[in-house]
């Protein structure tokens, strides 16, 4: 399918366009976005919202509530409707939730549906030296850090949330962390609002390679917002930062995608009236492509690696397996893992999960396998094999295995 015809399945309107970048009312963007989510007129609408759990997003979750849950999904029990929810510190995508998501609304019916998915990240507004400034608010009347988990993130704490924003800002070999820690790239006043710009972004990513391993229920097209809540003293605004609609078709994935992107270094920030609005130095990113999310990581990795005839012929192989949809089998996977590790243990693991070999649960750990010092690699492995032995690899003695994967390394 050509680049024209995906920009016309998976159609923008020009006037939901306009919102991206501009801070404003929360019920003017839900209400713009409910009257876009209606045109599609789909038999059957889902929705997953994805907040932090600051007790500071309830405005958001009321304008959703209100303006899109009660009046265009499907009735829970009479007289209530509600959207499939996740909420945790940063508002971090959950792997398999969009899986139970579009599960649970397929039940409604078996037509095909629209699932509606809002990742929502926030920041506190306030003013010095006469402007805006992001990452504080007045909690209870007492100044706070909002986003808590964000701030916790910048100042350098080593906790499970903050080693998945980690993970999703260096994603695809993009060190986004160095570009908002140095001043001389983002000011101190913009650092908590273009970090959550980005990592609300990057979020789409994970969702996009998880809805793509998975078969759904019914067929499903994805309305996919990035938006920052902006938490304020008077009514809580938002900037709308990223539009995705996807859709599979032919064993790939049909993605439009309209907004600010994920690179902090090329967003511009201007303040009209107490409103702000964020641009890009080279405008905003507009693409429509058919694309295969793995495959896209897969190719930032490649260059890097080195293998020997061996792993080449058994990436041949495992690669042949993936693109027939077939399942290879434990002792397949296993063997090519051992030939692979003789070249390069951290970007053979790297790989096994991007080409699908490895379940796609297996993020975190791999990605921590991935940035952890080289001197600790061979108990980190064995932790690793460790989780993977038990939900794939059954039929292998872990013992023996973990043993091997020890010598290979100390070789």
């Amino acid at each position: 399918m050509t680049h024209i015809a995906i920009r016309e399945k998976l159609f923008i309107p020009e006037a939901v366009q306009k919102c991206v970048g501009r801070e404003m009312p929360l019920k003017d963007w839900r209400g713009q976005l409910a009257s876009w989510v209606q045109s599609f007129r789909a038999k059957n609408v889902g929705a997953h919202l994805i907040t932090c759990s600051d007790e500071s997003e309830r405005e958001n979750t009321n304008a959703f509530n209100e303006i899109i849950a009660d009046t265009i999904l499907p009735k829970l029990k009479q007289g209530l409707s509600s959207p499939f929810r996740t909420a945790n510190l940063g508002s971090r995508y959950e792997w398999y939730s969009i899986r139970i998501a579009e599960d649970h609304f397929a039940g409604f019916s078996k037509d095909p549906k629209l699932m509606l998915i809002s990742f929502c990240s926030h920041a506190g507004k306030y003013t010095l030296d006469d402007r805006p400034a992001f990452g504080q608010f007045f909690r209870y009347s007492t100044p706070s850090s909002a986003c808590g988990a964000i701030n916790a993130f910048l100042s350098g704490s080593h906790l499970p949330f903050t080693i998945d924003y980690d993970a999703a800002l260096g994603m695809f070999g993009v060190d986004r962390k160095s570009m908002l820690l140095n001043p001389k790239v983002v000011r101190e006043r913009h650092k908590s609002l273009y970090t959550a710009i980005a990592t609300t972004g990057l979020q789409t990513m994970m969702l996009l390679i998880d809805i793509f391993d998975y078969a759904e229920q019914t067929q499903t097209m994805y309305l996919i917002t990035n938006v920052v809540t902006i938490n304020q003293p008077g009514e809580d605004t938002c900037i709308v930062c990223g539009l995705h609609l996807a859709e599979k078709s032919e064993g790939a994935m049909d993605v439009r995608y309209f907004g600010i992107g994920d690179d902090p270094s090329r967003y511009r920030i201007a303040d009209k009236g107490g409103l702000v609005t964020i641009t890009r130095a080279d405008g905003f990113v507009d693409f429509a492509e058919r694309i295969d999310p793995r495959e896209v990581a897969l190719s930032y990795l490649r260059p890097s690696v080195n293998l020997s005839a061996g792993g080449r012929s058994a990436l041949r192989k495992l690669t042949s397996l993936v693109s027939q949809r077939q399942r290879p089998t434990a002792r397949e996977v296993s063997q090519s893992l051992l030939t692979f590790l003789e070249a390069d243990t951290v970007h053979a693991l790297f790989y096994f999960y991007l080409a699908g070999l490895l379940d796609v649960h297996y993020y975190e750990e791999v990605v921590e396998l991935v940035i952890s010092a080289h001197d600790h690699l061979p108990a980190n492995i064995v932790s690793v094999i460790t989780s993977v032995k038990r939900r794939l690899f059954g039929e292998i003695d872990l013992l023996l295995y973990a043993k091997k994967l020890v010598e290979i390394i100390n070789a």
